[in-house]
């Protein structure tokens, strides 16, 4: 996220281009999506598909997102946002829900459940560029059709390897700095 761009001007996606290209020719008119983070990749999305719902947890983000998605008349977005809230002290140590560095007294479990409500198979892009991505990655497993993908963007983290080895499911292509995940 990057809260100095102006994404009312912006509908490109804030990654790399090699991602961007990957989306560019992937996205298809019948495809639903879901989005974990918000931005220009929902601007660049949102017009090239059937449906995309997007997950937020910054309010102020979140408001310049819903103004540049009412801005660009995009009606095929639903645009969720999900606060984070503060962990328990007992679980601030093992919650799996929690973010890193100055988001580590929060939770995001009900940010990340957001797909649950969805019916497995469901999706054909899940894209994982929010908060608490190896959860988030965790979830995506059974929402993503098969054939369908899920592009994590960041993926040479450290933190995200067993998260990613546990998807034994997915072949796993990587691309400049992210991953696609194809189901198998």
């Amino acid at each position: 996220m990057n809260d100095d761009m102006n994404i009312s001007m912006a509908r490109v996606p804030y990654m790399p281009q090699e991602m961007i290209d990957w989306l560019g020719s992937h996205l298809t008119k019948d495809m639903r999506v879901f989005e974990w983070g918000s931005g220009g990749s929902t601007l660049f999305i949102a017009p090239r598909v059937k449906s995309i719902i997007t997950i937020e947890s910054s309010k102020r983000w979140y408001i310049k997102v819903l103004l540049s998605v009412i801005f660009n008349l995009v009606f095929n977005c639903r645009l969720k946002l999900i606060l984070p809230e503060p962990a328990s002290r007992q679980s601030k140590q093992t919650e799996p829900y929690r973010s890193s560095g100055k988001y580590g007294h929060l939770t995001y479990k009900k940010y990340v459940e957001a797909i649950d409500s969805y019916p497995d198979v469901y999706f054909d892009l899940i894209i994982v560029d929010g908060r608490c991505r190896t959860q988030c990655l965790l979830h995506a497993r059974t929402k993503v059709k098969r054939g369908g993908s899920i592009l994590l963007d960041d993926a040479d983290r450290p933190h995200y390897v067993d998260s990613i080895n546990a998807l034994t499911d997915f072949t796993k292509h990587p691309i400049n700095r992210g991953l696609i995940l194809k189901r198998l």
